[in-house]
């Protein structure tokens, strides 16, 4: 039994080697894709991109003006963004109020189509009537799916082997490139809390893993190939390569790097919470103090000199220590609620009624503060007593497609709550819940017909030492999934007793027009390679 026991642990380590190897060469590769993906967005403009890091926008507005591409760029990405161009510019010449349209074109498909949500909307006001909640934030997903000459619906299974089209060319495109998409969402539709995520890839889809050593070589090769990139080249863009190949890695692996890929393309407006350190003004983190003296002499007896008599009582009742300023930590909330449309020309008068009618308009105020409030509430259970403050109520934020109406909550994080608690109090995000957030959460689980994946969710980052972390709601992004061809985009909005179902229908199409954007300017690059 010791002897089996023995060669058991042995060869766990043997295993944890090759795994931990493994996993070595596979932070190498997703490295290899992030630099692509950044040097897609970064080298494929003139503009919009300093040290890889997308210019936010400001409260003040932003400029309507579409980045050029530079000559370097690579060509998918060029005509991802000449199509992008194109479509800003047909929607100022021909507004159309039909935004769900843009969804069918996009080829898109509603999980609830407007009469199923109109009738949810009732539903959330007829639970507001009864005094069940005050606030629904109800939402719906879009979802699209790739087709082939030989599907005869769009849910027909097809090849997952997306690297070799020779056999089985596209009617319809169900998943954009993902560096591609996520590059022009950087340029077209900037927001300070985006992000690229991109999981898998490795080529292990269930039970047809090829071996660790199969694993390695081809990562090889793929990293080989990305970095093989010409000013010639007609492949589309960056990552690319890791995704779908031209065919020929393809048929020399013989498998294709996007099986189980799943990427998560963001660009999201708003903050679900912050934990930040405040150190104070001493700068060295400590003060002296003295005491008095214990038996509150200062008279000098016979013979003492006052100096002596100041000494003496300074080294003999006199008590000096050193206190440690301990760091301070804020927590710090911003959510949006209250939402309208950028009007051409932007910046124009009618563009700056839009955004003076959200900020005055009630159903929306009242929208944001029962979300502010909600969120009040979840910082006071883990914020020292007395320290949330509201510094900044429903201001108008501008963005490439809409006015938000955007509020503040900060308040000093308890000694005793680690951030993860903190984090956890007020997770989900209040915004994307209602009010009051538990009834609300099972009332929406009654409503909703299918689970809201990510979006709606957080991501962001913990530091190493846990002090301090960011997080984002997953809002305006595409999942993107290869190796089944398709790709989703949620979309939601906070229902009221105030809200009118036809606008809060037009509200959720509003939301998701930058992301399907994207989405149809990478289909035309994708069509034109």
């Amino acid at each position: 039994n010791g002897l089996s026991a023995a060669a058991g642990e042995a060869a766990k380590g043997v295993l944890r080697v090759a795994i931990d190897d493994a996993e070595h060469e596979s932070r190498v590769w997703l490295a290899q894709t992030e630099r692509a993906v950044l040097g897609c967005a970064s080298g494929g403009v003139s503009e919009g991109v300093t040290d890889g890091v997308t210019k936010g926008n400001t409260p003040d507005g932003v400029t309507s003006t579409q980045p050029s591409c530079s000559a370097g760029a690579p060509v998918g990405f060029t005509q991802a963004m000449r199509r992008a161009s194109r479509l800003a510019s047909e929607e100022t010449q021909n507004a159309s109020t039909d935004l769900s349209g843009q969804w069918r074109d996009a080829g898109f498909v509603p999980r609830r189509d407007r009469d199923a949500y109109v009738a949810d909307i009732i539903k959330s006001q007829n639970a507001i009537a009864k005094g069940e909640t005050y606030e629904v934030c109800l939402t719906n997903q879009l979802h699209r799916k790739g087709t082939t000459a030989g599907d005869s619906d769009s849910s027909s299974p097809k090849s997952t082997n997306l690297g070799d089209y020779s056999d089985c060319l596209p009617i319809r495109k169900g998943a954009p490139d993902p560096a591609t998409l996520y590059a022009v969402l950087r340029q077209t539709n900037p927001a300070p809390y985006g992000a690229f995520l991109n999981f898998g890839g490795c080529g292990v889809d269930g039970g047809s893993r090829k071996g660790i050593s199969k694993s390695l070589r081809t990562e090889e090769i793929c990293v080989a190939k990305a970095l093989r990139t010409t000013e010639t080249s007609t492949d589309i863009p960056g990552a690319r390569v890791f995704l779908f190949d031209d065919g020929s890695f393809s048929r020399e692996t013989g498998f294709s790097f996007a099986n189980d890929v799943v990427a998560i393309c963001c660009s999201s407006p708003e903050r679900f919470l912050r934990l930040t350190e405040d150190r104070g003004d001493s700068g060295t983190g400590s003060e002296v103090k003295q005491e008095d003296s214990t038996d509150g002499s200062t008279a000098a007896t016979a013979g003492q000199t006052t100096e002596n008599v100041d000494q003496a009582n300074t080294d003999t009742t006199n008590q000096a220590h050193v206190e440690t300023s301990k760091p301070t930590f804020t927590l710090e909330a911003k959510p949006i609620k209250g939402t309208a449309p950028r009007r051409f020309p932007l910046g124009g008068a009618a563009d700056k009624k839009s955004a003076s009618d959200l900020a005055n308009r009630v159903k929306d105020r009242a929208e944001n503060l029962m979300i502010v409030d909600l969120l009040r509430n979840d910082l006071s259970r883990v914020c020292v007593p007395g320290s949330v403050t509201v510094p900044s109520l429903m201001k108008i934020e501008t963005y490439a497609t809409v006015h938000q109406l955007v509020s503040t909550v900060r308040g000093t994080k308890k000694a005793d709550v680690s951030s993860v608690k903190s984090a956890i109090a007020a997770f989900p995000p209040g915004s994307m819940t209602g009010a009051p957030k538990i009834r609300t959460c099972e009332i929406i689980d009654g409503l909703e017909t299918g689970p809201r994946g990510v979006y709606s969710g957080c991501l962001g980052y913990f530091s190493q030492t846990g002090n301090t972390f960011d997080l984002n709601v997953v809002i305006r992004t595409c999942v993107v999934r290869p190796g089944t061809d398709e790709c989703w985009i949620g979309c939601g909005g906070a229902i009221t007793g105030l809200s009118d179902a036809r606008e809060e229908w037009d509200e959720i199409c509003l939301k998701a027009k930058a992301v399907v954007a994207a989405v149809r300017a990478v289909d035309e690059s994708y069509q034109a390679a």
